[in-house]
């Protein structure tokens, strides 16, 4: 488990002096990420909502921004991901922000620096952070062929974002 900062937050120790900001509103998929980012190098801010991403975004410095668009619940929730998106590249024109949602919005790909639809990847998302120039402290380096534990391969490929365990239905 990752540090928890005020409001429920959690954060790794900074690297190449700041951090990655995670927001999601899936607890469990937001902690696997979170992990996964980790072990392959990145520190992360992890936000539940958009509020406490803005918020961590003025008081850590942050690398990048990886964002989903629909957080919490009720019509509210819809365009979330982007608002914030849109908050980041007003402050700091040159953050990458990230979005990794189910179904992106169209202004999405003029307001994100990468746009990647779930079910996607890890590698996936990997890769679209280091094209922004979002290194890790092995940056240079070949990312890491499986940089996730066993049995959470699937946290970015099942359908609903909830790792399952290898075998079961849905998991690839």
């Amino acid at each position: 488990m990752l540090p928890s900062i005020e409001g429920g937050a959690r954060a790794g120790t900074p690297v190449q002096n700041g951090y990655i900001l995670l927001a999601e509103d899936d607890e469990l998929f937001r902690e696997t990420l979170a992990l996964i980012l980790a072990e392959t190098g990145y520190a992360v801010l992890q936000a539940a909502d958009c509020d406490q991403g803005w918020d961590l975004f003025r008081r850590y410095p942050v690398l990048a921004v990886i964002t989903d668009n629909a957080m919490g619940h009720g019509s509210a929730s819809l365009g979330a991901g982007l608002r914030l998106a849109r908050r980041v590249k007003r402050q700091s024109p040159g953050t990458p922000v990230v979005m990794l949602t189910a179904l992106p919005p169209a202004a999405a790909t003029t307001v994100c620096d990468a746009v990647l639809t779930k079910p996607a990847e890890v590698e996936d998302l990997l890769g679209a952070l280091q094209r922004l120039g979002v290194g890790t402290p092995a940056a240079g380096l070949p990312l890491p062929a499986a940089p996730i534990p066993t049995g959470m391969s699937a946290a970015l490929s099942s359908p609903d974002g909830i790792p399952q365990p290898p075998g079961a239905p849905g998991a690839r």
